[in-house]
């Protein structure tokens, strides 16, 4: 495809365009006259959902009164099923737009992503979150609902101002901070983290860079969406890693993968990466037949440097976890899952989990690989 081409997101959005919404434009291009708010409402418990409940305690609610405690006057002591509450994340976007601007769009594996979020809260409550190829970053505020702080990183600057409205929207901006990351461009992130890293295991304070956002030469709107050695520092405790919607070109794949595996290899050892995408389906010329090539050299490239590094295990997480979001649950959707080998994800989340919780999760086995 052309990068002028047009393309349509297949979420359909009960949202619709409104008059506050902020025209989203970018350096190259007029502000988009698709500009749209939408409202996402999921099912949101505040600290566990209803399935955490063991068979017995269900048993118990639909028939309360036989066996039941009374009160000093003799009444019944109901049993009241816990009641989720919806909420509701507001995002701007574009319906409709270049190749070059789908990250101003909302595509189905941030859905599924939050989902797997909102099923897995032990994964996100209190963590330091990365996400990768944010966009309206949809998945980012769901994991914000919770986590401790997130970093929203996407290369196009349009597309960070409006990850950074998104953040403002739902209230969460205090604890987002949205940054600038080029997959062609890690190495200052990269040094950064291994900087801050040999920190952590030595007396001394790390070696401060050189570069000043405030007194550099770049424009007013990089400066504002620059690395802050703080970041760096706040970085090297981050725990998870995100990716929604992001492969679908494969040079842009190929660098994806690398960066994955080098962020894993200098994040804590319990730090795992969750990676939601869909298959597209097109024609291969090569071999003549309908193939997801992107989704298949993602695939083979992960199996590729997890191998190499010796201690990286990549797989895919079954899609058999509740679904919260209103979208069409499509068998092109994928989740992967990438981590250390010594790192136990699924530990980690039993021990924090309630025992029923714990007991439901081992079940679906979330974590074992397809």
């Amino acid at each position: 495809m052309n990068e002028e081409d047009v393309v349509l997101s297949d979420v359909h959005l009960r949202g619709s365009s409104v008059p506050g919404a902020t025209p989203i434009s970018s350096a190259t291009s007029p502000p988009l006259s698709a500009t749209s708010m939408s409202t996402f409402e999921y099912k949101f418990d505040a600290e566990s959902s209803d399935e955490d409940e063991s068979i017995d305690e269900r048993k118990a609610m639909r028939a309360p009164f036989k066996g039941c405690e009374s009160d000093a006057e003799g009444d019944a002591c109901v049993r009241r099923r816990r009641r989720s509450r919806r909420a509701r994340i507001h995002v701007q976007h574009s319906l409709e737009t270049p190749l070059r601007d789908v990250g101003l769009q909302v595509w189905r594996g941030a859905l599924v992503l939050g989902d797997f979020l909102e099923a897995n809260q032990a994964l996100v409550r209190g963590a330091t979150v990365l996400e990768l190829g944010c966009g309206c970053a949809l998945s980012g505020l769901v994991a914000a609902k919770r986590a401790g702080h997130v970093f929203m990183t996407d290369a196009p600057l349009h597309v960070l101002a409006n990850a950074e409205c998104n953040a403002e929207l739902n209230l969460v901006h205090e604890k987002c901070s949205v940054r600038q990351l080029d997959w062609c461009s890690t190495d200052t992130l990269l040094h950064g983290l291994r900087r801050h890293a040999r920190h952590a295991t030595s007396e001394g304070a790390p070696q401060r860079s050189t570069v000043d956002p405030a007194g550099s030469d770049e424009p007013a709107d990089c400066r504002r969406y620059s690395w802050r050695e703080a970041d760096y520092a706040r970085l090297t405790r981050c725990t998870l890693v995100l990716g929604a919607d992001v492969v679908y070109d494969l040079p842009a794949t190929g660098r994806l993968v690398k960066l994955l595996c080098e962020l894993l290899l200098l994040l804590p050892p319990g730090a795992c990466a969750l990676v939601a995408l869909e298959r597209r389906i097109n024609f291969h010329m090569p071999s003549l037949s309908v193939r997801a090539t992107a989704a298949e050299y993602f695939a083979a490239r992960l199996a590729a440097e997890a191998g190499a590094s010796g201690i990286l295990h990549a797989s895919r997480i079954p899609l058999n976890f509740a679904q919260r979001f209103q979208y069409e649950r499509v068998k092109e959707l994928d989740l992967w899952l990438i981590q250390r080998k010594e790192g136990n994800t699924l530990a980690s989340i039993a021990r924090i989990a309630a025992p029923a919780a714990e007991e439901r999760l081992r079940a679906s086995s979330h974590f074992a690989p397809a």
